[in-house]
């Protein structure tokens, strides 16, 4: 049940994310100002078998499951 503030939201199917939330968490999408940098995305390698690569910078944190 949903209350007076809060809102659903629809994301693609898969995606792991709790879809209501408070409407104070909901903003009004803002085009990029011209002074903001663009962030491309580096591109994929793909194997012959059309997999794809992916390069680890660095880990953030992990634990070792079963124990």
């Amino acid at each position: 049940m949903m209350g007076p503030n809060a809102i659903k939201l629809r994301f693609p199917r898969g995606m792991k994310i709790h879809n209501v939330v408070n409407i104070s968490q909901v903003k009004s999408y803002k085009e990029q100002l011209p002074s903001q940098p663009v962030v491309q995305p580096s591109p994929v390698d793909i194997t012959e078998d059309r997999e794809e690569i992916h390069k680890v910078d660095y880990i953030v944190d992990s634990r070792l499951k079963g124990k």
